[in-house]
């Protein structure tokens, strides 16, 4: 039943809503009719003569379910969506009109090869009679009192964008790397930046293993007799939100009948409705399926019947800040290597749904465009691997006609999309993994911190060369996994990045995997599931230490009683991980701040500089405790410890102790409506649930991002794979099918990858 309707209402108002699939539904541009099945869960599988009218079904279905999502989408990457929802936009949409994305959408549609510019076309077309054959325009545009405006072939490459915007995980660390740099001795700053963790599990072994770097030793610096010259700032968490994923292959030597298994979830914010669309193709000798993102048109994580392939992010460093020197002279002009160039510089306007129009200058240089001041008041460009040249296409398409590992991993290999681990598994058994899209080859700087690239030193030499493009094929031991860690050894990883997310994830996948015989698809969900939090592992002790050091009480000694009989798990009824939590966060702002304090009398710096300091860094500080680099008379590494775990009892933490998991972790799936119209628009959203999972499990749950999908495919044993999606197939508030698939990706249980018996088809037919 909907959360929203009794369930005979809901369901005779979906039986309207779909009232016009018995008919024929003319389209133009189809070569030849359509069929589109449709099962009881709203899934629908498209068959047609050709790909290109698959496709052309494709963009029916997807604007019939979701095009309000797809039109939020393609605004967000414009900067139109003041337009659609009012003022409450008027902030994100003037940091994305100065990106002038219509424009760069426009080119990038010129630079497509013929094929994919007809893809997209005929996606479009398709769009556009589904959009038509509405009687009503969607609930959305109702409530707004507003009419969808048409589809057309670039907001499929806005849509693309929006994804680079959404995984783009690095660049803003270039100011606080640049601070750290400039207020600490660089040897100092090498260790506070270190990369090398406990938990890493990388794909290419490095020629020597790689150790954590111990804290430099007196020798190389001792503040012990430096004066404090800043009060320490307060604690505050201070920690990333890495969105990513996990995916994991096995070969067929790891299972009891020689198939390979793939698995993957990707991690991304959580909405109502999912941003997935489930759906399955077929067209002579083809068929693919899996999910779709309604806005782009093909499957992007699923299986052909020979191959199956999933996604998760790099997490690398596909964007630089570039230091704009401007003539001193002459305001309009700046310098380039061959000496002064004109700014580009047009007025945008972003109109106001019920408001007035606002204009702001949008200024680009020839590496891209303003987007910001710098400490000193210099202009700051930002320079992207999704504006170059060539740098985005949509040639994930090719996976329709893999057929064994090699050809998937050649598919991978041309697709320029945000730059993604690509892994694939095979009918034959064989496993590979490959980084997609346009990568940097970086000269004169390392990317870590904003420069001027003014003199011609420094800059980006057009893409990595294709032969160091990072590729696995057929691993010894028959395993394959990411999960947006490092994959590459320390001297070769700074060409994909230098900031990765905390390898706890990748460390317990492999752990389970190594360990696992006759693996099934089964067992990989259960992996998927898996919700031990490793990353609070190290954590656990030092919070007991810091509560052991303070006076007894009722409070301390109840906390010291449920983290001692934690059993690890982010479990939705534990009481230990919130407090746990609580305490992580306060240790690694105020150990920031204590390593820096000595450096700087510029509160701007310290602040800056101290979200640099990598965790690795931090925990390999408290294991030797090294007093050269802390003031004399001032805390020590034991008084971080007993100074957090006591804020952990105090005030909010006190509140946080108190909370069970499952409630501190509830789930929030927003509808975009609700910034819209928050009267009207929370009735959008899917319930606020407890949920078991952590960021740092292979579980990953949070209030606002987690799985959005869980798959799990052996691409010729179709029978036996699973797919979960929160939420359900329609993005109608109204249907029973907005809802009907939640449950089961709450509780983790398995659902059919493939569709069940179609109870309703429909037909496209030629217009001529």
């Amino acid at each position: 039943m909907t959360w929203f309707l009794p369930a005979r209402i809901a369901l005779l108002l979906t039986i309207a809503l779909t009232s016009v699939a018995h008919a024929e539904n003319k389209v133009d541009g189809l070569s030849a009719p359509v069929r589109i099945e449709i099962e009881d869960r709203a899934i629908p599988t498209i068959i047609g003569e050709e790909y290109l009218d698959c496709l052309t079904g494709q963009g029916w279905m997807h604007a019939r379910n979701r095009f309000f999502e797809m039109d939020m989408l393609r605004r967000q990457a414009a900067g139109e969506l003041s337009g659609m929802v009012g003022a409450f936009a008027v902030e994100s949409d003037t940091r994305h009109a100065i990106l002038r994305r219509r424009p760069v959408a426009r080119r990038i549609l010129t630079e497509l090869p013929k094929n994919q510019l007809e893809m997209l076309q005929r996606y479009t077309q398709g769009v556009n009679a589904g959009l038509d054959s509405m009687s009503n325009p969607p609930v959305e545009y109702q409530t707004l009192g507003a009419e969808p405006a048409p589809w057309q072939a670039e907001d499929c490459v806005l849509v693309m964008l929006t994804m680079f915007d959404m995984l783009a995980r690095q660049d803003g660390k270039e100011e606080s790397t640049h601070a750290l740099r400039k207020i600490v001795p660089p040897a100092y700053a090498d260790w506070l930046l270190t990369q090398v963790g406990r938990y890493e599990r990388l794909l290419i072994q490095p020629d020597e293993p790689e150790v954590v770097p111990i804290p430099p030793s007196a020798d190389v610096i001792d503040v012990r007799k430096r004066t404090s010259v800043v009060p320490i700032f307060p604690a505050g968490p201070g920690l990333e939100l890495h969105l990513g994923s996990n995916n994991f292959a096995v070969a067929g030597s790891r299972t009891a009948d020689g198939r390979a298994i793939l698995a993957n979830d990707p991690h991304l914010m959580i909405t109502a409705p999912s941003i997935w669309y489930r759906m399955e193709m077929k067209w002579p000798e083809h068929r693919i399926l899996g999910v779709s993102l309604p806005g782009v048109p093909g499957i992007v994580i699923g299986t052909n019947g020979h191959v199956a392939f999933g996604l998760t992010n790099t997490t690398g460093d596909f964007r630089d800040r570039v230091i704009i020197e401007v003539d001193p002279d002459d305001p309009t002009r700046y310098r380039v290597p061959e000496g002064w160039e004109s700014f580009d510089d047009q007025m945008m306007r972003i109109d106001v749904r019920s408001g007035d129009p606002v204009e702001l200058l949008s200024r680009w240089t020839r590496w891209g465009p303003v987007i910001d001041e710098d400490h000193q008041g210099r202009p700051i460009a930002i320079m992207t691997s999704a504006m170059q040249p060539g740098a985005v296409n949509f040639g994930l398409h090719g996976m329709a006609d893999a057929r064994n590992v090699d050809d998937a991993i050649e598919v991978a290999r041309q697709w320029n999309g945000p730059s993604q681990n690509v892994l694939v598994a095979d009918s034959d058994g064989r496993i590979g993994w490959v980084v997609t899209g346009w990568i940097p080859n970086r000269k004169g700087h390392d990317g870590r911190t904003p420069v001027s690239l003014a003199d011609g030193t420094r800059g980006w030499d057009g893409p990595l060369p294709e032969e160091l493009r990072p590729v696995v094929v057929d691993p010894e031991d028959g395993i394959l996994f990411t999960a947006n860690s490092r994959t590459l050894p320390l001297e070769i990883s700074g060409r994909i990045g230098n900031n990765f997310a905390d390898p706890c994830r990748s460390h317990r996948i492999h752990e389970r995997l190594k360990d696992m015989e006759d693996i099934t698809e089964l067992d990989l969900l259960e992996l998927q599931l898996d919700d031990f939090a490793q990353l609070m592992v190290p954590y656990r002790p030092l919070y007991l230490e810091g509560l052991r050091a303070l006076p007894p009480s009722p409070e301390r000694d109840r906390i010291i009683e449920i983290i001692e009989t934690w059993d690890g798990r982010a479990t939705i009824d534990n009481l230990a991980l919130a407090p746990l939590e609580d305490f992580r966060s306060r240790v690694i702002s105020r150990t920031r701040s204590q390593l820096l304090r000595p450096f700087s009398d510029l509160m701007f710096q310290i602040k800056s500089a101290s979200q640099a300091i990598t965790e690795h860094a931090v925990l390999a500080g408290f294991e030797t405790r090294p007093g050269n680099l802390f003031i004399d008379g001032e805390k020590t590494w034991h008084d971080i410890l007993v100074n957090a775990a006591a804020s952990t009892l105090k005030d909010e933490g006190a509140a946080i102790a108190l909370e069970t998991w499952g409630e501190v972790n509830r789930a929030s799936f927003k509808h975009p409506m609700a910034m819209a119209s928050p009267m009207l628009g929370t009735g959008f959203d899917l319930p606020s649930t407890p949920q078991s999972g952590y960021r740092g499990a292979v579980r990953v749950a949070h209030p606002v991002f987690g799985a959005s999908a869980r798959i799990v495919v052996s691409p010729d044993h179709l029978e036996d794979a699973i797919l979960q999606t929160p939420g359900g197939q329609s993005g109608d508030p109204y249907s029973i099918h907005y809802t009907d698939l939640h449950e089961a990706w709450l509780d983790g249980t398995p659902m059919p990858l493939l569709s069940g018996p179609s109870i309703n088809t429909l037909e496209l037919v030629p217009t001529d």
